[in-house]
């Protein structure tokens, strides 16, 4: 969730990163209530930019950015 600066939020949205995580967090908080409160009680998280950080490792991978 953290992109380049300028990229992930506008600055007329939000301050400060802070500001955006907050909001992210409180997103996320609230979805997983609901998801619970509808029977599930397991939850996985995947960040597919985790995957360009090796890029260099896998020469196939296309990236964005």
């Amino acid at each position: 969730m953290r992109y380049k600066q300028g990229r992930a939020y506008k600055s007329e949205a939000y301050q400060s990163e802070s500001e955006y995580f907050k909001d992210v967090a409180a997103a996320y908080s609230r979805e997983l209530e609901v998801l619970y409160e509808a029977g599930l009680r397991n939850v996985q998280f995947d960040d597919p930019n985790l995957a360009c950080e090796y890029q260099e490792n896998i020469p196939d991978l296309k990236c964005g950015g």
